[in-house]
């Protein structure tokens, strides 16, 4: 049983790092969807703003839960321009 161990331990620190992903390409993709979506909002595109939101999100506000994407309802007065704090 021990020997195996010493295998398993050996073989993993001979392998190179082939599973540590770069994540500077990562960082960037998320970074550019931030910015996109922040234009959204400092635009006031309303139509652009809900293409980002999930139809499984949920919002919590302080007397109703609204589920899906935001639809019955005008929330304009909430897009506000922002920018993206650097993303680790």
């Amino acid at each position: 049983m021990n020997k195996l161990i010493l295998v398993v331990v050996l073989l993993t620190l001979a392998l190179p790092p082939a599973f540590a992903a770069d994540t500077t390409e990562l960082a960037r993709q998320v970074r550019e969807t931030e910015i996109a979506f922040a234009t959204t909002m400092a635009d006031r595109d309303w139509a652009a703003f809900k293409a980002f939101i999930s139809p499984k999100a949920v919002f919590f506000g302080r007397r109703v839960i609204l589920r899906g994407r935001p639809g019955g309802y005008h929330a304009s007065s909430a897009l506000h321009a922002t920018r993206p704090a650097d993303v680790s």
